[in-house]
């Protein structure tokens, strides 16, 4: 395994960006949106690779808050891709940045971008992304030449979204949280098919007899605290989130009609319940097992099903 590191030197940065980042919120970098609301209005502003308020003034990088699961691998082209606010490329091959463009073309999207998951259609050649959180309630996809082509096309979500991917299907699930603030969800799924581009099974969760609504956190208590992955040989997702104070597993049956959530009992110790859990929930084919990180803890948990 290589990593790749995407450094930004801190050294310069003004004490206005230092004090925004450490606020524990997002906040655009000052210096970089002065220089956006400028030139949007002076009439000058272009789509490609102007200044935009989501990224360092002092070396053009994007500012790491508010990726959720955006980023994602482009084989054939050796490329990563972020669709976040703006469409970015990363060369994994020069190491460097070497696009970024405002979703439609207009500083108009600013906010589209928030809360988003992305994934790549090989068939298409296109990352389609998902915009959840913040209101946003559409998905999209878009072609990575972006410009002319860019075909933003509704998918389907919900806010505060576990995604999934097996095979040419995209499964979206929002964990059940009590009613609070936009973040609260009686537990609704999708199941979006790249070949026909629509939702081909949607609803509302039932639950098993060991689980109820009011087991789970109000809405905005626990942000991004979930995560979810497909297991093919059980014919289930496993999800990991907070229930009754602690994280603990569940299982998603989606052969039942509406799909049923259930406790799942796994041995041994479990891990610390932690926020910004999002995509951290991975199955391995080759290994038949499943890996959870956390913040919380500083190993990877490893449960082999096999």
């Amino acid at each position: 395994m290589e990593l790749e590191q995407l450094p930004s030197d801190p050294t310069p940065w003004s004490m206005a960006y230092r004090n925004s980042a450490a606020s524990g919120s997002f906040t655009p970098c000052v210096e970089s949106d002065a220089e956006f609301r400028a030139r949007l209005d002076a009439g000058t502003l272009q789509p490609i690779d102007d200044w935009y308020w989501d990224e360092l003034y002092w070396d053009r990088a994007p500012t790491a808050r508010h990726l959720y699961s955006s980023a994602v691998y482009v084989p054939g082209r050796n490329e990563l891709v972020i669709a976040v606010r703006r469409f970015w490329r990363y060369s994994l091959a020069r190491h460097a940045w070497i696009q970024k463009r405002l979703i439609n073309d207009s500083p108009d999207q600013a906010m589209a971008g928030s809360g988003t998951y992305a994934y790549y259609d090989e068939k298409t050649d296109e990352v389609l992304m998902g915009g959840v959180g913040d209101g946003i309630y559409n998905a999209f996809a878009l072609p990575l030449d972006g410009g002319a082509r860019s075909r933003w096309h509704l998918i389907g979500g919900n806010d505060g979204l576990a995604d999934s991917r097996d095979g040419r299907f995209i499964t979206g699930f929002a964990p059940p949280a009590q009613t609070d603030f936009a973040y609260a969800s009686p537990g609704r799924y999708y199941r979006y098919s790249l070949d026909e581009r629509r939702n081909v099974d949607a609803g509302e969760i039932q639950y098993g007899a060991d689980l109820q609504r009011t087991d789970f956190p109000r809405g905005y208590e626990f942000y991004d605290g979930w995560a979810m992955a497909y297991v093919p040989q059980l014919e289930r997702y496993w999800v990991a989130t907070r229930v009754n104070g602690a994280m603990q597993f569940l299982e998603l049956d989606p052969t039942t009609s509406p799909w049923t959530l259930r406790r799942l009992v796994v041995p041994g110790v479990q891990p610390a319940w932690d926020l910004i859990i999002s995509r951290k929930l991975v199955y391995w084919p080759r290994l038949k097992a499943l890996t959870l990180t956390t913040r919380s803890d500083a190993n990877v948990w490893l449960y082999r099903l096999e």
